[in-house]
């Protein structure tokens, strides 16, 4: 799984460092603007120290279920793309392909990141599902938790925790209340 998260983010780089026009790029990472980083799975909640009544852990588990049946095929056809994405950059590098002709890999990497987008459409919606099913408390602890890693996973990538220009990481509707 991990490896198809990190193949999926290379893609999304990639076409990023290829868009022709900033302002498109810059809707393009999203991941930057929050403060919280992409929806986890519903399974994520297992981990995340907070007490469950028996009621929400049954309701999680189901919702679990129906996430894992939806995002399965999404993922699959994702770490299918990311072998061609990869096979495409080693013919290219390995001098199989031709400098000079068109990158084989935007593609691949354009259906990467369509795959990407669908995987994180999916976890939204069931994130969104299982957060409500938790009380105030435990999602703000969910919340916390999710900010705390967020930062320290930008910090070891050694990526900015605000997108570019921003001296904070106030995200910027909160900026906008000021």
């Amino acid at each position: 799984m991990a490896v198809v998260l990190a193949a999926a983010l290379l893609a999304i780089v990639y076409s990023l460092r290829h868009a022709t026009q900033p302002e498109e790029a810059m809707q393009g990472i999203p991941l930057l603007e929050t403060d919280t980083g992409p929806a986890p799975e519903v399974s994520y909640l297992w981990t995340a120290g907070i007490e469950l009544t028996g009621g929400q852990q049954q309701r999680l588990r189901d919702l679990e279920k129906r996430q894992q049946a939806e995002l399965g095929p999404v993922l699959e056809r994702l770490e299918k793309a990311a072998d061609e994405f990869d096979a495409a950059l080693n013919r290219r590098t390995g001098g199989q392909t031709p400098p000079d002709a068109d990158p084989p890999e935007e593609g691949e990497a354009s259906r990467m990141r369509e795959l990407s987008e669908q995987a994180s459409s999916i976890r939204e919606k069931y994130w969104e599902q299982a957060m409500a099913l938790l009380t105030e408390a435990q999602r703000e602890a969910v919340e916390e938790k999710r900010r705390r890693e967020w930062r320290e996973m930008l910090e070891r990538l050694g990526l900015p925790a605000a997108p570019a220009g921003r001296q904070d990481s106030t995200p910027p509707a909160a900026s906008d209340e000021r």
